[in-house]
């Protein structure tokens, strides 16, 4: 674990930040110089994006784009039952999150993906 990482007992994950909607820490960890070990930190194989994507409650996207940027490989993961972020995100969230996920994901064109 880097030096100075906030994964500990006594302070949430990035992933726990998420699934509680405190988007208030989510944004402070994903300012951390080592926002990528956040983003990528995996605890039963999902990463951050993971959450983010199958949260019921959407994150919103200034905090989703911080997401993606701290770590460009995260769309692209699988998690333990073989889903990428995309995954979820098409099942759970709106649009725009499915939009921004596709793009981060190498989707350049998003613009002709119909959703």
């Amino acid at each position: 674990m880097p030096r100075g990482c906030s994964c500990t007992k006594t302070t949430p994950s990035l992933k726990k930040q998420i699934a509680q909607c405190d988007w208030t820490s989510a944004s402070h960890t994903l300012s951390l110089p080592n926002a990528r070990h956040h983003v990528e930190h995996t605890e039963h194989q999902s990463n951050a994006l993971h959450v983010a994507c199958y949260h019921p409650q959407n994150i919103p996207l200034p905090l989703l784009r911080s997401l993606l940027a701290s770590s460009p490989k995260a769309p692209l993961k699988r998690d333990g039952r073989g889903n990428a972020p995309l995954h979820y995100a098409v099942l759970r969230c709106g649009d725009e999150i499915v939009r921004e996920v596709v793009i981060a994901a190498g989707g350049g064109g998003a613009a002709a993906v119909e959703i």
